[in-house]
């Protein structure tokens, strides 16, 4: 009797349902593709945030400076002006540069109040003691009273309205003003010489007290 013998590489074939070898790459997939959509859900909304941020950052100035101007401008008498501010939100501390009252008429030469940098911050020490409190430093301002023939062209004072305009923009309760290297003129342009009296250097540190 003769015997058959297969060859031996031969596959043996599987057998009718039987079930497929167990793959992970074929589990793995879903859980990739649904962690490839979350991450980038997650990736976006952080860009998104971090643009937001950016205008933010980089517009809030401009619109202080923009609010700034306007409230100053409708004022009477005098209008008001702000160059630049910058803010620093880690010093909880804004700063405005090239501050200048002039008299509306614009037939006075000289500005009535100038500050290349006034900055207005808040005490720390006061915000431990739960009050938000608030100190002014005024840097370089140089004031020119001007006696003139007429109204129009005199500026010796300024109304209580500019006061508490200025209060009204700070936004926080002024506990502390603080003056350094304060130059005032007493000018008249239409003296004969010529009147320019000056007080220079002079500095201020005055505490406010307050009850509010």
């Amino acid at each position: 009797m003769e015997t058959l013998q297969l060859p031996a590489n031969r596959a043996v074939s599987r057998s009718e349902g039987a079930e497929p070898p167990f793959s992970p790459e074929i589990t793995r997939f879903p859980a990739r593709f649904i962690n490839g959509r979350v991450r980038l859900v997650f990736d976006s909304i952080a860009l998104g945030l971090f643009l937001v941020g950016a205008v933010i950052w980089f517009s809030a100035p401009f619109l202080a400076r923009n609010y700034i101007n306007r409230e100053l401008s409708d004022l009477p008498d005098y209008t008001g002006r702000v160059e630049s501010v910058r803010i620093h939100p880690w010093l909880a501390r804004i700063d405005v540069y090239d501050v200048h009252l002039d008299k509306k008429t614009g037939k006075i030469p000289v500005h009535f109040f100038y500050s290349p940098k006034t900055s207005v911050s808040l005490q720390w020490s006061q915000i431990f003691r739960g009050v938000e409190r608030a100190s002014v430093i005024v840097n370089d301002p140089k004031i020119n009273l001007v006696e003139g023939p007429n109204s129009e062209q005199t500026q010796m004072s300024i109304s209580k309205v500019w006061i508490d305009a200025i209060k009204q923009l700070i936004p926080w309760r002024v506990n502390q003003v603080q003056i350094h290297g304060g130059d005032v003129h007493f000018l008249d342009f239409h003296a004969s010489p010529k009147v320019d009296l000056e007080a220079s250097q002079f500095e201020l540190d005055s505490e406010v007290y307050s009850t509010g």
